[in-house]
């Protein structure tokens, strides 16, 4: 919760992105097999659920991570799913 608080959630997040950039090497093709599963790391075990719009805002941050770092063609493709608390009243917009 302090590092949404200190508005780091990218950053965060970003640094996990690199991390695994470090694994998978300069290969765009191994990209291609990435699911990425966001649950905010803040949000667990803390009551406070993500709003659409941070999660939206978070999916945003990933993609133009990925067209700027990977591949601008594949950023449109790349598969995230949203991890965090999901229930009948916010599953559509989320």
């Amino acid at each position: 919760l302090d590092e949404r608080k200190a508005n780091r959630t990218m950053e965060v997040n970003i640094a996990q992105l690199e991390a695994l950039g470090k694994e998978l090497g300069e290969s765009k093709m191994l990209w291609k097999e990435v699911v990425i599963a966001y649950e905010p790391v803040w949000s667990i075990g803390t009551g406070v659920v993500a709003t659409p719009e941070q999660a939206e805002e978070v999916h945003v941050g990933l993609r133009k991570w990925f067209a700027e770092k990977v591949c601008a063609e594949g950023a449109q493709h790349i598969r995230i799913i949203y991890g965090g608390s999901a229930n009948g009243s916010n599953c559509e917009k989320l």
